[in-house]
């Protein structure tokens, strides 16, 4: 009763105020929850949970694979990587968790395949060697390292269906000088606008760098180019536009939305017979500021993340990039 009388008393002006101040009260708890999650289960701080290591371990062989996967190797390239990895396998198999995971099996082959290649060319990585000879593993495994591709196998197997096109869809990082003409691009992004929007808004934005001296001015920003973008062609970078999403509830779907769209985009680069690589767009706010001051890009757009483009070469290797057995993704629920 006493609530009805006060909606009737209270200036429309003033219920607007008190309504906004709830949502803003929403908000902080909201947003709150999210960092408690993150803190609590994410890597950050503690690696008490296999797949908190497995991450990492990961995140580390990867650049080791993207390494062996560039047309010029540089000898004894990423030596600390490669070292933090082996004391991250050796903790992970003294912690007794399970030596036989596909990821950790992956990162043996990796560090192996490191080491081969140092060997067949003579150079020195003895401290390497002798760490690695104290990790544990219960097999040879094969599955780390990079593969062989041709321009001729992508372009052909792209077309055929949906699975041989997805399954033959790889990060390329080694490109031509060939100029990528805009016309490619924008059927590409035609093509993923097909993408499901929350209620159909169509929130994301992509911006195309065109010149290499502006490629490489963004570049500095991104942290994970190192050894290949400067062979890049044509950078996208890819935004969903806050203006059209509201409310607490709706605080991450710019992400998924963004997201969404971007895997589109790289199946349609792809299919086209073009070169993509995500660009991630892992940065602190004082790095996005700083961006976006560069770029331009407009506040009110998230930035999702980066794809660098480029015209495939007759033959390049790409890493493997091993994948999780199904089992450890799929979960039944009756």
């Amino acid at each position: 009763m006493i609530k009805e009388i006060i909606k009737i008393i209270l200036p429309k002006s003033t219920k607007i105020k008190i309504r906004n101040f709830l949502s803003l009260i929403r908000f902080y708890s909201n947003y709150f929850y999210d960092m408690k999650r993150y803190l609590t289960y994410s890597a950050t701080f503690v690696n008490k949970e296999p797949n908190q290591l497995l991450g990492k371990i990961i995140a580390h062989y990867h650049v080791i694979e993207k390494g062996l996967s560039y047309q010029e190797v540089r000898l004894g390239f990423a030596k600390d990587i490669v070292i933090s990895l082996i004391s991250m396998l050796k903790i992970y198999s003294n912690k007794n968790f399970d030596v036989f995971n596909n990821q950790y099996l992956t990162a043996i082959s990796v560090v192996r395949k490191y080491i081969d290649l140092h060997e067949q060319k003579e150079f020195d990585i003895t401290p390497i060697k002798s760490m690695f000879e104290r990790v544990k593993f219960s097999e040879n495994s094969s599955k780390g390292g990079s593969i062989q591709l041709t321009k001729n196998e992508i372009n052909k197997k792209s077309k055929l269906d949906f699975k041989e096109m997805a399954f033959s869809r790889y990060s390329i990082r080694e490109f031509t000088e060939e100029e990528v003409t805009l016309n490619v691009l924008e059927e590409a992004i035609r093509i993923a606008q097909k993408s499901p929007s929350v209620c159909n808004r169509q929130t994301v934005r992509v911006h195309i760098v065109l010149s290499k001296s502006t490629i490489q001015k963004y570049l500095i920003y991104q942290n994970g180019n190192r050894g290949f973008g400067f062979k890049i062609n044509k950078l996208l970078i890819v935004t969903s536009d806050l203006n059209f999403f509201e409310g607490v509830n709706e605080r991450n779907q710019s992400f998924i939305d963004g997201g969404i769209f971007s895997m589109s985009l790289l199946y349609a680069l792809h299919y086209l017979g073009l070169g993509a690589v995500t660009l991630n767009w892992c940065t602190d706010r004082e790095r996005d500021n700083e961006f976006r001051k560069v770029s331009k890009i407009s506040n009110n757009e998230n930035i999702i993340l980066m794809i660098g483009v480029g015209n495939l070469p007759d033959r390049f290797k790409v890493p493997k990039s091993e994948r999780k057995n199904l089992n450890e993704i799929v979960n039944y629920i009756e």
